[in-house]
């Protein structure tokens, strides 16, 4: 094969096909250890599956080459050496010293990986750090594990291998290409594997959702390339680890949980003036549009100063809603909104959760939440106008039970039809409309939209300018956003017109808010008003239209929503606190190093893992100014909101919730 392909891609150098070899090994490598982790695992298997596991197989390729690219990094900047050629003896001297320890350590790692997935249910990942390198670990290996066996197995694995290299390497067709191909052929490597180490030429490069592509966890961990899902993993814990040994070390768990319950207990209150009127056994649909940036400071029903009519549908929604006037988003960025929206967990130091490779671990926290609407029946899409796989959304919902995802990646890239996040607004309104109209009324559905065009560059559609001539923006972010978010307003308003005779319409419930705000004020370390946004609950089965002023965040919303349908057993099953409950409430927002805890009246701001602390006391969320004090609550906000946080961390990090 290589022969050929050498013949027919003279103008390449043979150093390319060497590398190419490399590649080969190592895919023959991670295919092999995928038909024995099926072997092994064969009990599991479910016949009607076996298309979704071929599939799977097919879908690994294209994390093991992300892989394989890292190692090949090595080769790559010295096979084109014009001092050691790749054929010479020296050179294959040196590549021997590298190629087959690392073939070694690779088997001896898959090996590992399925005995750790038998015990855990997942593949390795930074806990074998934690757990791993025990005395009592040890103990367990050798009583436990066969590895006379395994030693055997490795040995017939490296000798495969070792003869599949040979056979590829001496199939290369050797030619003394002058410099000008070599230099050619070295480039266009440099570029081939900087495009294979990120998965592909989409916006974010891969992460381990992408292997998440199925109901079938079994399909999902055979199409993981485990060495890739611990690497993830790894990363993760570096880029915690100056908050672990600071900010999130815990010397009394209980006593930091203790606090949180008390939290809870205390923003919790039972409250029955809010009900609804269910028209069926069933419990109601639910709609959950997610508005992206859509910032408080741009909306008319919650900026009393806002002089342009920017959004006067939602202004008038609000008035027959369940409408909260102080809701904040956890994080600064979309991954970290959505995270919390849909999980109920709290933005903790490091990466997003939904990045996070326990979110996909089938005993986390997170799937104990996600789990409560498909415990109650509901069917769970999430539609979104890009590439779902974007900050690992498509891979972290179908982890955590959604039944599917819709999303508009094959448009995106066409400027007619949206910017460079997603086909506009108003095309996925249609989406979401026909994703309804084809759901089965026998069964309540849970769709999420989560919208793009309120993005940069704030583009809308030509067609839609003539609408928005009187809306006034400027250079900065947020003043563009006005037209984008006008723009919104008035797709959401003809999404209601268009649906109101739909037969789900009146047994639905219709979630309106935003995944995170914009950087409006820059007075003060991450102002509350650039993550002030809209939480606004609309349905037809909702008895007495009601703003609350209770302090709420992107956490607190699915609570409210299962409080809403009278399902107030499942609350314990969440971090957040539903916002229909008495109680002064409270939000903690994080942005990178820095914590703030806002209550009634305090904005308490600390740099984690540092002795700077700030308190700032305000009226109203619009005041102009906020009035730093030194007031003895601040001990107490401290307690609290470190409190908060670190209970967040552990039980992520250990499944305990």
């Amino acid at each position: 094969m290589l022969l050929f392909l050498r013949k027919f891609f003279h103008f390449i150098s043979s150093e390319l096909f060497f590398l190419i070899s490399f590649h080969i090994s190592l895919l023959g490598l991670f295919f092999l250890f995928r038909i024995i982790f099926i072997f092994y695992f064969y009990d599991e298997l479910i016949l009607s599956n076996i298309f979704i596991y071929l599939k799977a197989l097919w879908l690994g390729i294209r994390l093991d080459l992300i892989v394989s690219s890292y190692l090949s990094l090595p080769i790559l900047f010295t096979v084109f050496n014009p001092y050691i050629k790749w054929n010479s003896k020296l050179y294959k001297k040196l590549f021997s010293i590298y190629f087959y320890p690392i073939l070694l350590l690779l088997t001896f790692f898959s090996f590992v990986n399925i005995e750790w997935y038998k015990e855990f249910g997942t593949h390795l990942n930074t806990m074998l750090m934690m757990y791993g390198t025990t005395q009592e670990a040890w103990g367990l290996i050798f009583e436990q594990y066969n590895l006379s066996l395994y030693f055997f197995l490795i040995a017939c694995i490296m000798i495969v291998l070792y003869w599949l290299f040979k056979y590829l390497s001496s199939s290369i067709f050797i030619i003394n290409s002058n410099n000008k191909i070599k230099i050619f052929t070295f480039v266009l490597s440099i570029f081939l594997t900087g495009i294979l180490i990120r998965g592909g030429l989409q916006n974010r490069p891969l992460d381990w959702g992408y292997a998440h592509f199925s109901k079938s966890n079994l399909a999902n961990s055979i199409a993981q390339n485990p060495v890739f899902f611990f690497g993830r993993s790894y990363i993760e814990m570096k880029a915690e680890e100056n908050y672990k040994t600071k900010f999130l070390k815990i010397n009394n768990i209980n006593e930091i949980d203790s606090i949180y319950k008390h939290l809870k207990a205390k923003n919790g209150i039972n409250n029955d003036f809010i009900n609804i009127t269910k028209t069926r056994d069933n419990p109601p649909n639910i709609i959950l549009i997610i508005l992206e940036s859509f910032i408080s400071e741009n909306c008319n029903f919650l900026n009393p100063r806002l002089e342009q009519n920017i959004t006067p549908f939602l202004s008038e929604l609000s008035n027959r809603s369940i409408s909260f006037s102080n809701c904040f988003a956890n994080g600064i960025r979309s991954a970290y909104g959505i995270g919390s929206i849909l999980s109920s967990w709290p933005v903790i130091p490091g990466k997003p959760i939904i990045s996070q490779v326990e979110s996909s671990f089938s005993n986390s926290v997170i799937s104990k939440a996600m789990d409560v609407f498909s415990e109650l029946g509901y069917n769970r899409t999430f539609v979104y106008g890009g590439d779902a796989s974007f900050d690992n959304m498509k891979g972290f919902c179908m982890a955590n039970g959604f039944d599917s995802i819709i999303d508009d990646k094959d448009r995106f890239f066409n400027s007619k039809y949206g910017t460079p996040f997603g086909v506009f607004d108003h095309l996925m309104i249609d989406t979401l409309i026909k994703v309804a109209n084809e759901k089965d009324n026998k069964n309540p559905f849970m769709i999420t939209l989560f919208t793009t065009t309120n993005h940069t560059p704030f583009r809308i559609p030509e067609q839609y300018e003539k609408y928005f001539t009187h809306i006034n923006t400027g250079e900065k972010n947020y003043l563009k956003a006005k037209k984008t978010m006008a723009y919104n307003d008035f797709i959401l308003q003809d999404f209601f017109e268009r649906i109101q005779n739909e037969e789900w319409y009146k047994n639905t419930v219709f979630v309106i808010t935003g995944d995170h705000g914009l950087s409006i004020h820059r007075d003060s370390p991450n102002h509350p008003r650039n993550g002030h946004i809209p939480f606004i609950i609309f349905s037809e089965l909702i008895d007495d239209p009601i703003q609350i002023n209770k302090i709420v965040s992107q956490v607190d919303i699915i609570p409210t929503i299962i409080d809403l349908i009278e399902q107030d057993q499942y609350l314990l099953n969440f971090y957040g606190i539903s916002g229909l409950k008495k109680g002064p409430g409270f939000a903690c927002r994080i942005e990178s190093d820095h914590l703030q805890w806002i209550t009634p009246q305090n904005i308490y701001n600390q740099m984690m893992g540092q002795n700077q602390k700030t308190l700032l006391k305000f009226d109203n969320i619009w005041d102009l100014d906020y009035k730093e004090s030194d007031s003895d609550v601040i001990n107490l906000l401290t307690i609290e909101s470190n409190a908060y946080i670190k209970n967040a961390y552990y039980k992520f990090k250990h499944h305990n919730y």
